[in-house]
């Protein structure tokens, strides 16, 4: 399928990763922090997930010596990665397409672990009101959808949705794409701000427990089961910190298989006990509202297939150039104990 070239919008964004990691570059070391007990600190950008694995990790007691510090949620990949690469954050959680763009770019970042995937139990679907007229496709033509950046997952999702449906490559600038911040995306639609959204996990919990909303389409039925979201870190603090790396990987898979392994009521009740003990209590109605990561590996160990799909839709968009890059430059199981034997997550033991 052919797609209307949209190359400088992400060019944009690209050209400032590469600032970015030419500031980074003169910034000094990237040996990582140490707190007054001597533990390492890894700043990390949340994502968007009602559970974060990464502070999971941290309630289990996973972490052998680390503490953990999180510097808020970015709004979008280019700009978690703009982080991880200016050295203001260790670790960002962007959509798989974003590290696309910034290897290809020739931004030093890699993957070290997946932690949010689609499955048939987290659809992150896009929805609309219940009374809304847009039943299919090309119902989309002249309305406005919210994402919460242009470029990475959700538009990736959109694009193909409509392109598999018959809306041609030329029809899909009739479609708006609004950029809200993701907490706003209800309220958006609720608003008439915009007429379709994605909602995903806690936050489509709370919108159905509302009502008036119905699904128009999910990436779940469109792909099957996948991996679209990986943590990352800059190829400097990766080389800086290999035992840190290495702590902090294993952590996090280790928090992923168990979220593979125990029943969500359980996942819930550490997650939520965590929340309260660092003071974050209106966090866990949300938290209520969690199912599963979606990752499609034990532990999150990476595969090429969790790639090769953006990396098609962003040359068949003309962001990136054919063979510029390749699935397996994008990262490394290499920190990963469930790295070496990829099995699938209903394989997942806690190692």
């Amino acid at each position: 399928m052919k797609l209307r070239r949209r190359g400088t919008k992400l060019a944009a964004v690209v050209a400032t990763l590469l600032m970015a990691a030419g500031l980074s570059a003169c910034a000094g070391s990237s040996e990582a922090k140490v707190d007054k007990d001597g533990k390492a600190i890894i700043r990390y950008n949340a994502g968007g997930a009602s559970i974060i694995p990464v502070e999971l990790a941290d309630a289990l007691g996973y972490f052998e010596n680390i503490t953990i510090e999180d510097v808020g949620l970015s709004q979008g990949g280019p700009a978690m990665i703009q982080g991880v690469a200016t050295g203001t954050v260790d670790v960002g959680a962007p959509f798989n397409s974003s590290i696309i763009a910034s290897r290809a770019a020739g931004v030093p970042v890699k993957a070290v672990i997946g932690y949010l995937g689609t499955n048939e139990l987290q659809r992150n679907g896009f929805y609309v009101l219940e009374d809304s007229g847009i039943k299919e496709p090309k119902d989309l033509l002249g309305k406005k959808v919210g994402l919460n950046t242009l470029g990475a997952a959700q538009e990736a999702f959109l694009d193909s949705y409509l392109l598999e449906n018959g809306v041609s490559g030329d029809d899909l600038s009739k479609v708006t794409r609004v950029t809200l911040p993701t907490a706003n995306f209800e309220l958006g639609l609720r608003t008439g701000q915009v007429d379709a959204v994605p909602l995903w996990s806690g936050a489509l919990v709370v919108a159905q427990k509302e009502g008036g909303i119905r699904e128009l389409f999910n990436p779940y039925d469109q792909f099957g089961a996948f991996t679209q979201a990986c943590l990352v870190m800059s190829e400097k603090f990766i080389e800086a910190n290999p035992e840190v790396v290495k702590d902090f990987t294993q952590g996090v898979a280790k928090a992923i298989a168990f979220t593979q392994s125990h029943p969500k009521e359980e996942v819930i009740e550490v997650y939520s006990e965590w929340l309260k003990e660092h003071g974050r209590d209106e966090e866990v109605a949300l938290a209520q509202g969690w199912v599963t990561t979606g990752v499609a590996n034990a532990g999150g160990a990476i595969s090429d297939s969790e790639f090769t799909r953006w990396i098609d839709w962003m040359v068949a968009k003309g962001e990136i150039e054919e063979g510029a890059v390749t699935p397996a430059e994008m990262y490394t199981n290499e920190f990963n104990p469930y790295g070496e034997n990829i099995v699938p997550a209903e394989e997942a033991t806690v190692e």
